[in-house]
Order: structure tokens, then sequence, then C-alpha cells
């Protein structure tokens, strides 16, 4: 059993280096999917499909919780602290959708200037710029989804192996989205997603709208440099 679950794991990580990402389908328990689909019942209220987690007690015991660092470890990012936290839900008031892009800016506690950190900006009352490569580069993604996402549920779309072009600009963005291979990542309530930053990814809004709950949890593994702090460090 043991070889058996080393062999998956082995298989997780490969995928997540070469294509930028992978997927575990019905990853979580339904014990566990009802559980966080409780702490998130009215948590998002008026707002535009998002909240940050890091906020609430609940939020930080996921980000630490056993399931979660037993997910990063079998990645190979044992010991990476979550930077961010959020909350998504397309739902009736909010259907959006997403170009494709890579997650490319992070919020830090406040503003330094230190070479290679740019594009500076104030969002939710926290500094955010684009790091170097490298920081993004040693950063993981974890997506959680609460509920049943299929292809009419606006999910996440990547090109396999994007990542691996580093920072892009608009021109090559198109370039190697027309030349794919694009993949769709559907998955049931209870599934994960693992993803690299810099893949691109898209997401169109949904044709049949209900919930889309996905717990997006980001994580680094290592520090700031020149005096730079992580808004969150958990």
């Amino acid at each position: 059993m043991e070889e058996l679950a080393d062999k998956v794991a082995r298989s997780w990580r490969e995928s997540l280096e070469a294509d930028g990402f992978a997927v575990l389908d019905r990853h979580l328990n339904s014990q566990a999917v009802s559980g966080l689909v409780q702490h998130t019942e009215g948590l998002l209220g008026e707002r535009a499909g998002m909240r940050s987690l890091l906020e609430y007690g609940w939020g930080r015991d996921f980000v630490l919780s056993d399931q979660v660092q037993g997910d990063l470890a079998q990645l190979g990012y044992s010991g990476a602290r979550c930077v961010r936290a959020i909350l998504f839900d397309k739902h009736d008031g909010a259907n959006w959708k997403v170009p494709w892009h890579q997650d490319r800016k992070i919020a830090v506690k406040e503003r330094r200037e230190i070479d290679g950190f740019r594009g500076w900006s104030e969002k939710e009352g926290a500094p955010h710029c684009q790091p170097t490569s490298d920081v993004l580069e040693g950063m993981v993604t974890l997506r959680y989804h609460l509920d049943d996402c299929g292809p009419e549920n606006g999910p996440l779309k990547v090109v396999l192996g994007s990542h691996r072009h580093g920072l892009l600009t608009i021109g090559p963005t198109g370039r190697i989205v027309a030349e794919g291979p694009v993949e769709v990542c559907t998955c049931s309530a209870g599934g994960l997603v693992a993803m690299k930053p810099l893949l691109l990814h898209a997401s169109s809004a949904a044709e049949r709208v209900g919930h889309r709950r996905v717990l997006h949890l980001e994580f680094a593994v290592s520090a700031l440099p020149g005096g730079l702090e992580w808004y969150w460090w958990v």
C-alpha cells in the first residue's frame, strides 16, 4: 500500500514539474468537503465572488492542517508557507471569465524599491508587486474544489508546460496559447488541482450557473529579499 502511495505521489509531482499542473479527483472525502462548505456558508456576502481566508481562524487551521501540509510534502514543497488563501465562487451574482494570464503579483506588507520587483499597485489595502521570476518559480498553488466542476461550470483551462517559458509578454502569450496544447481541469467535489503560478491559465464564464467554490491557496518556499515581507506568512 505504501509503495502505491509513493508511486502516486511521484506521478503527481512529476506532472506538476513537467506540465505545470496536476489534478487529483475526489481527493478530499465527503465529510471534509461538508465541513469546509459549512465554514464558507455566507462568507462572501455581497462581495464579487472571492474572499480572503487567512482572516479567519478556520482558514489558517486548514492551511496548517495535516491534509494540506501532507499534500505540499507529496509535491516536494515541505515547509512552504501560505502567502495567500482565497475563496472563489462562481454563482448567479458573480459569473465571470478570466483571460489567459500568469499569476504574477504578490502581496507584501510595505513597498520597498528592490531590483527586479516592479509593477507596484494597491489592492484591498495591501501593496502588490511583480517579483523576480525565481520567487514565482519557487511557489505552488493548491486549489481545493468544494463543488463538482464540469465543462459547463467555467473550469480552469491551462496550457501544458507553459510555466517553463518564464515571465511572458502579450505577444509570446498569444503564440503559446495558440500552439497549445490546452487542457480543461474538470474535477468532482473534493478534487484538488495543483499548479505553478507561471502556468498560463484562463477560465470561461459558467454556462450552467450554480456554485463553483474553490479554496485557492498559494505557497512560497522562502522569504523575500531586501527587507520585503510577505503580507501573509502562515
